[in-house]
């Protein structure tokens, strides 16, 4: 298991890496509007290794699982072939167990809303914002 104590106990460091990838998955909507791109490799296990490259370098370094990572491709999917543009905030996230020592176990769980941003239409110019909450 990656662990950094820099992060603090245990749980501290598991809600560190997973929001690190809740940010990632939210700048992944504003890289898949872009025209011809493809998921990141360790989301669909295919795809151009050029593309999401800092998600692909987060789940080498972090070795985290995402059990909903084919729900999510399929998400990302859905945005990268629409003509909308949208935003992407998450809104809760939680641990079933607060880890203290490496023979615990935990499951993170996150909450997000994927909407139109106010300009709904992709434009090369258009700009769309994303959030993970402190």
């Amino acid at each position: 298991m990656y662990y950094d104590e820099s992060n603090g106990e245990i749980f501290q460091h598991i809600e560190h890496i997973d929001r690190r990838a809740m940010s990632i998955i939210s700048s992944l909507v504003l890289f898949l509007l872009s025209p011809q791109t493809t998921l990141p490799k360790s989301l669909t296990e295919g795809g151009n290794e050029k593309d999401g490259e800092e998600f692909e370098r987060y789940m080498k370094e972090t070795k985290n699982t995402i059990c909903g990572r084919k729900p999510i491709s399929v998400l990302l999917e859905a945005v990268r072939h629409s003509s909308t543009s949208f935003t992407l905030s998450f809104t809760d996230y939680s641990q079933s167990n607060h880890c203290r020592s490496h023979r615990d176990s935990s499951v993170s769980y996150a909450s997000a809303i994927l909407q139109p941003s106010s300009s709904s239409h992709v434009s090369p110019s258009s700009s769309s914002s994303s959030s993970v909450p402190e």
